[in-house]
């Protein structure tokens, strides 16, 4: 029987080919190395989404759109082949990916890789079951049903088709004696056996009743007749049997039944899978038909003999749409790219590339041309050459032609053809003209690729033909989102509603809602992260009450009325800042942005960073800000520009603007672009060759970097759970090495860098001294060779090789260093100009002028001092942190030296604590006042820049830096790469430096002298302190990593260890018969006291100064209206809104029953009962303190 016209496989068992293209087993390796990325980390919906959308066959926002697209693509196929299952861990959801993922397809073992694609390539996996996290945090599953799933995506052993192949042939060696010769896997018993219930619905079935149902379908031959009452996932996948054209449904519900046509398909499928698999060599790997021997199988194989177990011939070959490889798999290992990009590739002529071009192309819809359009297209392409010989002339086939003007004389002749409308109409739906549409456009682009410079202005217009489309679909809901949030809008809306549209919690149609979680919104950029207090306003559902992080207050609950009146004060601000954006002139430059955020910096200073005002005013204003707000992709895109990005975050939305407009598209277009264009932020690391690269021409032939240190043995034993590799390393470099603390502290920094970099996003960058000899991507995980003088390997495919050598435009960065981060912004832009094929500086960087030589700085200045350098004082409130901290201060700074406080709050961010640009006033040409856009540094740099100033001179003395409530702030942004510098070493200088940005280095430069390439690298100085308060008790608001807590020095202070300072302080409390002379500090023990009978933790009680001492007078007694006023206001507050809030009503025991609820009524009680408000074991012990003088 002859092989169909069309390859049946592309037809038969692939029921996501329109999802998933026709190489889904290059995107099952894709799939299984973006899993392998994020090995062990935490269930990230959000992370992967963005991942997998990247590669999707469907279009970015479908993808993103389409959850169930997610699950069945990505979700569902990735656990039942077993690239990984999720695991609970402290009621957290973790990714863990399988040996035999990590052997097969993320190139570990690069022979097992190749033998897994060979056998996927002839095996579609059926439909079985999966699991993902659904939008809202919930298990999601498909297939199967729940409580199956669930057992099995938690059991490390994964039934796949590959395994049962394994498991097949134990069997059928083992258990029935055949030779390995003798063994054949047709399709459609592999196809039926993983949907029967004795193996679909056992997750771990034996290898006997394996090798027994697959024998039971083999028998059958012909004459099979499948028994529909066993199968029943066909009952629950029936889209997968509509794909295969043998199944329908009959009139009764949910019923299968085999079409009449079946013996004929089956013959059509014998012919595909009439196919012997030969495992010679491979006898001793299935020595036992135990699960066991196969687990070991998978997860330890032994390759080392293996050529090529998949002995297909050529025709078979074909007709499932795979090239036939020359090289048996050995050798084809060191000659071909085992990169995604290509897997299957099509034959490099004009034919070939288009027919892999179309495949990426979507239609106005958005969705993906399917397999079959495409070949009616390519077929009627084709056909031109013998219905319309003459308009091709002198070529023989339209594929011949490679330029416009050509094609389009030959396009014209073709339609100019009598007989064009009748063959178009007879080759099915308009073939002939679609498909002269899309090679013209397929010749427009490689023009463009050929012709234009890539990523110029030129190429982005050229780029945004594609998307025609989706500037109609974007405008629809920029105009939807308009009419529902204008300012004019939020500007006139009640009182009474006004919280409810705007903020979170109350309703799912806030805008708050709309800007970060509505799915049709978030095609114009993402703002998601963090928590809701970055709203600075939201309603909490569970606590009933509206929460803020307004003002100088903190987190906190308010009521509906100061809620409201805090509502007002952002809607005005956001008002305000869209007025100054829409009555803004002129927006052509960046010196315009300057002016424009100049501008609302002084009406909105605290807002205009927030991500959710931006993301606002681009839909506002979509043609004046990009959609693009996180400050790494905004920096990914300027450099690939060659553009060097502003410190400032809206500076920067402002460059990609300017760029926008000069390529004369719109944003929303211009991200698409970007998206398939350049991918996600990628980070360079700089690594040494050796003596003038003795080590790189290795490096460039089998294509792998590596590193020494070979007597560390597998760092992959170092990097198990529970083990501190750190330590581990460090102490390995000191003995062996004899590194000194720092060094080794340092040196394995890069060791951990180089183990840890992420496959795919980590570019290498090869250099011998300042040259640049080439740049590859690292394409897979780390590996050990002990026979190679570098045996720490990772693989790498080169994509750059520069014979000269290249010299980075900023010289010197992670000089003497193994693997080194770059990041110095002109460095990565020549970076990128190179991987672009370019080779010029970047652009907008302005000249340096040349400096004096002054006397350089020295971290190290021989400061001695008792004191830690980085410390942080904790307890619960009012314990004296800050009072203690202060006497402490003036005992450091007694022979002189300086200090600077700040107190860390929410919104504190990173721009706050170092610097960014902010509005300046100066002086204009004609000496009028103006406003400048400058550098201005914040208190860390302030203090740093003393600290270094003073290094220059003989006498010593310490800067300190005192940080009040560090944990008000999130301190992972606040401190950011700063946080490296924490580590300090034996002489209390910071172990790691980081590189200052081009607009520090200038600063610096210009506060301390200089060059501004004097100060590229920032370290703390060792007579630089850095001291901070933290309250205990408010441990939740910003959790500190573990990480964050190992560089400081902790000092706790207990509840009563400064108590000795308001003994005996007393005040008159209560009217009539409650009144009583009472101490507060027996009152505050008694609260204290009553709260542990509650179980509350110690860091939740009142500490002596809870109370500010500035309100307790020298005197004895203090003055009861004072005091009153205070304790209503923080110790009634605190109680009821904190430390007490489950056991409000046993604590204020002696109020009212209507009251013990009510703040406001506690409030009022207080007035009249003073102590008598709480509960009998607090007010009891002061019923002897009355008067004796009651004023009465």
């Amino acid at each position: 029987m002859a092989l169909p016209k069309e390859p049946i496989v592309k037809k038969f068992f692939t029921n996501k080919i329109e999802s998933t293209r026709d190489d889904w087993y290059g995107y099952l390796v894709r799939i299984a190395r973006i899993f392998y990325t994020l090995d062990g980390e935490e269930y990230n919906r959000d992370v992967l989404m963005g991942k997998f959308s990247s590669m999707s066959g469907r279009n970015a926002s479908q993808a993103q759109r389409d959850s169930s697209n997610f699950r069945d693509e990505f979700g569902a196929y990735g656990t039942y082949l077993g690239i990984y299952h999720l695991e609970q861990r402290n009621g957290k959801w973790y990714i863990v990916v399988s040996n035999a993922a990590k052997k097969f397809l993320c190139c570990e073992n690069p022979n097992a890789a190749a033998f897994c694609r060979a056998q996927l390539s002839l095996f579609q996996y059926p439909n079985g079951a999966g699991s993902g996290i659904s939008a809202n945090g919930g298990q999601s599953v498909q297939g199967n049903i729940k409580a199956d799933t669930m057992r099995e995506i938690q059991n490390g052993v994964r039934i796949n088709p590959f395994r049962l192949i394994c498991k097949i042939v134990v069997g059928e060696v083992e258990i029935n004696k055949k030779k390995y010769s003798d063994i054949a896997i047709p399709y459609t018993a592999i196809f039926c056996m993983v949907n029967d219930d004795r193996i679909n619905q056992n997750y771990n079935p034996s290898v006997e009743i394996v090798a027994s149902v697959f024998s039971e379908y083999c028998t059958a031959g012909d004459n099979v007749e499948m028994s529909l009452e066993g199968l029943t996932n066909f009952k629950r996948n029936f889209h997968i049997l509509e794909k295969t054209g043998l199944f329908t449904r009959d009139s009764k519900f949910g019923l299968l039944i085999a079409q009449r046509n079946y013996a004929v398909a089956y013959d059509c499928i014998k012919v595909i899978a009439d196919m012997d698999i030969f495992f010679d060599g491979f006898e001793e790997l299935y020595e036992s038909p135990s699960e066991d021997g196969v687990r070991d199988v998978i997860s330890g194989p032994k390759w080392g003999e293996y050529y090529d177990a998949a002995r297909l011939s050529p025709d078979i070959l074909a007709a499932l749409g795979v090239e036939e490889d020359d090289a048996p798999i050995k050798s084809f290992l060191s000659t071909h790219d085992f990169s995604p990009a290509h897997l299957l590739q099509e034959p490099d002529n004009q034919e070939g590339m288009f027919k892999k071009w179309l495949t990426a192309q979507t239609k106005a819809n958005g969705a993906p041309y399917s397999e079959n359009t495409r070949n009616q297209y390519i077929s009627a392409l084709k056909a031109i050459s013998g219905s319309f010989p003459e308009a091709v002339v002198p070529y023989t086939s339209i594929f011949e032609i490679a330029d416009v003007a050509t094609f389009d004389r030959s396009q014209a002749a073709i339609k100019a053809d009598k007989g064009y409308d009748a063959f178009n109409k007879a080759r099915g739906n308009g073939s002939l003209s679609a498909g002269l549409d899309l090679y013209r456009r397929f010749l427009m682009e490689r023009v463009s690729s050929n012709d234009v410079e890539y990523l110029s202005t030129a190429w982005f217009r050229l780029a945004a033909e594609k998307y025609a489309q989706v500037d109609t679909e974007a405008n629809e809901l920029y105009q939807q989102f308009q009419s529902l949030y204008a300012p004019e809008k939020l500007r006139a809306f009640p009182d009474e509603d006004l919280l409810g549209y705007i903020f979170l919690g109350v309703n799912d149609r806030s805008l708050c809602n709309a800007l970060e979680f509505d799915a049709q919104y978030t095609q114009f950029g993402s703002i998601a992260g963090g928590t809701a207090y970055k709203y600075n306003l939201f309603y909490s559902r569970n606590e009933e009450t509206w929460k803020t992080s307004f003002g100088e207050g903190g987190q906190r609950s308010v009521s509906q009325e100061e809620a409201l009146e805090i509502g007002k004060q952002i809607r005005d601000a956001l008002v305000a800042g869209a007025d100054i954006i829409s009555n803004h002139e002129m927006l052509v430059t960046v010196n315009d942005y300057n002016d424009l955020l100049n501008g609302l910096n002084t009406a909105i200073p605290q807002y205009i960073t927030k991500m959710w005002f931006l993301k606002y005013y681009h839909m506002m204003f979509p043609h004046i800000l990009p959609n693009f707000y996180n400050e790494a992709w905004q920096k990914h895109i300027l450099c690939n520009l060659n553009i060097v990005p502003s410190d400032a975050q809206f500076i920067r939305m402002g460059q990609i603007n300017v760029f926008v407009n000069e390529c004369g598209i719109s944003n929303i277009v211009f991200s698409k672009i970007i998206f398939d264009s350049i991918g996600s932020p990628k980070t360079f690391y700089r690594i040494g060759t050796g003596d003038n690269g003795i080590y790189f021409n290795e490096w460039r032939q089998n294509n792998y970097v590596a590193i020494g240190w070979n007597e560390l043995g597998d760092l992959a034993a170092t990097y198990q759970e529970d083990v501190d590799s750190k330590g581990i390393i460090t102490d390995a470099l000191k003995s062996q090495w004899n590194y000194d603390n720092r060094l080794a502290s340092r040196k394995y920094g890069e060791i951990n860098s180089f183990y840890s970099a992420a496959a795919d996003t980590t570019y290498v960058v090869a250099m011998a001294g300042q040259k640049v000899l080439a740049i590859g991507l690292v394409t897979g995980g780390y590996f050990f060779d002990e026979t190679k003088e570098y045996g720490h390997c990772r693989p790498v495919r080169w994509l750059k090789v520069f014979e000269k050598g290249k010299t980075l435009p900023v010289e010197g960065e992670g000089k003497l260093t193994t693997f080194y981060e770059l990041k110095n912004s002109e460095n990565i832009c020549y970076l990128y100009s190179l991987l672009h094929g370019r080779d010029e500086t970047p652009n907008d960087v302005p000249e340096e002028a040349p400096v004096e030589q002054i006397r350089p700085i020295s971290f190290n200045t021989g400061l001695i001092s008792d004191q830690p350098r980085n410390r942080i004082l904790f307890g619960a409130p009012g314990t004296g942190k800050s009072f203690t901290l202060n006497h402490e201060k003036d005992a450091l700074l007694a022979d002189g030296g300086e200090y600077e406080r700040v107190t860390f709050h929410p919104d504190y961010s990173y721009a706050n604590f170092v610097g960014t640009y902010k509005p300046v006033p100066c002086k204009d040409s004609d000496g009028k006042d103006a406003i400048t856009y400058s550098y201005v540094p914040g208190p860390f740099m302030r203090t740093y820049v003393k600290s270094l100033r003073n290094s220059r001179t003989d006498a010593s003395k310490p800067f300190l830096l005192i940080i009040e409530e560090i944990n008000r702030a999130n301190v992972a942004a606040v401190f950011g790469d700063v946080f490296q510098l924490l580590d300090r070493g034996d002489d209390e200088v910071s172990e790691y430096p980081i590189q200052a940005s081009e607009d520090i280095k200038r600063y610096l430069a210009g506060e301390l002298g200089g060059n501004p390439d004097d100060y590229s690298e920032i370290r703390i100085p060792d007579n630089m302190f850095i001291w901070a308060t933290m309250n205990s008790a408010d441990q939740g608001v910003f959790p500190m990593d573990t990480a964050f807590k190992r560089r400081w020095d902790f000092t706790y202070l207990g509840i009563d260890d400064s108590e000795a300072g308001i003994v005996g302080k007393k005040v008159i409390l209560g009217q009539g018969e409650y009144r009583r002379i009472v101490e507060w500090n027996a009152l505050r023990k008694a609260i204290n006291n009553e709260l542990l009978t509650y179980k509350v933790n110690e860091d939740k009680l009142m500490g002596p100064y809870f109370i500010s001492k500035k309100n307790l007078r020298e005197s004895e007694m203090i003055d009861p209206t004072v005091f009153t006023r205070i304790f209503k206001n923080k110790v009634i507050m605190y109680l009821f809104d904190d430390a007490a809030k489950q056991k409000r009503i046993t604590l204020f025991g002696g109020c009212d029953e209507k009251a013990k609820n009510q703040y406001s009524k506690i409030c009022r009680e207080f007035d009249t009962k003073g102590v008598y408000i709480f509960c009998e074991g607090i007010s009891s012990q002061f019923i002897d303190n009355g008067p004796e003088d009651d004023g009465e």
